[in-house]
C-alpha cells in the first residue's frame, strides 16, 4: 500500500502547545522540528514550534523508552479528533502496528477548559479517540498525552493525509479505502438498517450555535418522512453507519459533518444548512467524498448574528435572508413537500431565538431587532 513521508527522529524533544492568537505555540523545537510534524491548515501550517533556547532551559520531564508513533496535537473537541488527529495513523498500516510501543499526542493549553499546566496534568484522552481507532480497524496501542517536555527515544511523524481546510493527498485514498472496507464489514447491519433520508440537526442546540429558524426546517422534513436524528446521540459506530446507508443526509453545519472525513466514499449526497457564508472547510471534506454536496443557501443570504454571549465566535447563530429559496432547494432534493409558511417560519425563529439562552437581555434584544430588520428589508 501506498504511503506518505514519515520522518524518523531520535531523542525528540516535544512540548506542550499553547494555543494563543489562533496559532498553536510549541511542540517540537524549531530546530528539530519536521514538516511532516507541522500543524497544516489551508495553505500553511498554524503552529510556532518551540524556541530552541528556551527548550533547551525548560526543565528536562518526562522520557519515553521505545519506538513511538507521533499522531499530532490533541484536544478534547470532536470535530478536532476526526478532522486532525487520526490522519497520521495510516502509518500503522505498514506492519500492523507491530513496530511501535505506542501513539504519541501533544496536549494543548488554552483550548477547551484546560487552563494551565495544572489542567494538563489532569486531562486524558477523550473515549471517542480510542473509540474511532478501533473503528477504523487500527491496533489499539497505548495513547501517551505529551502534558509536560518530553523526550521520546524514537519518535516516527507522518505527513497528514488531510486535515481541515486541506484537500485528500494522492497516497492517502488508499487509507481511506482500507478504513471504508473495514467499517463496512463491521458495521454491515447497521449499514443496511439505515434510513434512505436522514436529518443530522442541532436545533435543539441552538444556544451552541446554529440557524435561527431551522427548527421549521427540521421539522417540515420530520413531517415529509425524512428521519431526524441528534447526532451527540449517536455513537460513532451509528453516525458512519449513516453516511454509509442514506441515499440522501441533509446537516446543519456542524461537527456531524465531520464524520465524513475519515471515509473514502460514499454513494448519497450531503445537503448543508450553512450558518456561515464561508465554509471551505466543508467543501474540502465532503465534495471529494460524496456523490453530491448541496448547500441549500448562498453566501449573501446568510446574516451572522452574535452567540449567546454577545461575541463573534464559532458559536455564533445565524439568520436566513430568504428562508423561502432554502426551503424550494430542500423541495428540490426531495427533502420536503408542499409549500413554503412564512408565518410558521417566523415563529419557529422567534422560538429558536428564546431558546439560544441569551446571557442578558440586551443579547437578545439585539438579535430580535436584527431578524426584524431582516424580515422587513
Amino acid at each position: 500500500m501506498p504511503g506518505g513521508a514519515i520522518a524518523a527522529l531520535r531523542e525528540a524533544r516535544l512540548v506542550p502547545y499553547r494555543f494563543a492568537g489562533g496559532r498553536f505555540h510549541g511542540g517540537f523545537r524549531e530546530d528539530e522540528a519536521p514538516d511532516t510534524g507541522r500543524m497544516r491548515h489551508k495553505a500553511g501550517v498554524r503552529d510556532v514550534p518551540a524556541p530552541a533556547a528556551a527548550a533547551a532551559e525548560s526543565a528536562p520531564g518526562a522520557r519515553l523508552d521505545g519506538r513511538y508513533l507521533y499522531g499530532g496535537p490533541l484536544w478534547a473537541h470532536y470535530g478536532h479528533v476526526l478532522v486532525d488527529c487520526v490522519h497520521r495513523l495510516w502509518a500503522l498500516h505498514e506492519d500492523g502496528g507491530a513496530g511501535w510501543d505506542g501513539i504519541v499526542f501533544t496536549g494543548v493549553i488554552g483550548l477547551r477548559g484546560v487552563r494551565d499546566a495544572a489542567d494538563l496534568g489532569a486531562a486524558r484522552p477523550p473515549d471517542y479517540l480510542g473509540a474511532l481507532i478501533r473503528l477504523l480497524g487500527l491496533p489499539d496501542l497505548p495513547v501517551h498525552l505529551v502534558r509536560a517536555p518530553t523526550t521520546v527515544a524514537r519518535l516516527d511523524v507522518p505527513e497528514q493525509g488531510t486535515w481541515g481546510h486541506g484537500p485528500i493527498l494522492p497516497f492517502y485514498r488508499a487509507h481511506l479505502d482500507r478504513y471504508q472496507r473495514h467499517l463496512q464489514d463491521s458495521l454491515a447491519d447497521r449499514i443496511a438498517a439505515a434510513p434512505e433520508r436522514v436529518y443530522l440537526g442541532r436545533s435543539h442546540l441552538i444556544h451552541k450555535g446554529g440557524v435561527v429558524g431551522g427548527s421549521y426546517f427540521r421539522d417540515a422534513m420530520a413531517r415529509d418522512g425524512v428521519a431526524p436524528v441528534e447526532p451527540e446521540t449517536l455513537d460513532l459506530g451509528e453516525q458512519l453507519a449513516l453516511f454509509l446507508g442514506a441515499r440522501i443526509l441533509a446537516a446543519d453545519e456542524g461537527s456531524a459533518l465531520h464524520t465524513i472525513q475519515v471515509l473514502s466514499r460514499i454513494g448519497g449526497r450531503v445537503a448543508m444548512l450553512p450558518r456561515r457564508a464561508v465554509h471551505a472547510v466543508y467543501d474540502k471534506a465532503i465534495r471529494p467524498r460524496a456523490a453530491g454536496f448541496d448547500v441549500v443557501t448562498a453566501g449573501a443570504d446568510i446574516v451572522a448574528l452574535t452567540d449567546r454571549f454577545g461575541t463573534m465566535s464559532p458559536g455564533c447563530l445565524a439568520a436566513y435572508a430568504r428562508p423561502e429559496a432554502a426551503f424550494e432547494e430542500l423541495r428540490r432534493l426531495g427533502l420536503v413537500s408542499g409549500g413554503f409558511d412564512a408565518g410558521g417560519f417566523h415563529a419557529a425563529e422567534r422560538a429558536d431565538l428564546a431558546a439560544a439562552r441569551a446571557t442578558s437581555p440586551d443579547i437578545l434584544d439585539g438579535w430580535t431587532r436584527a431578524v426584524a430588520e431582516l424580515r422587513r428589508g
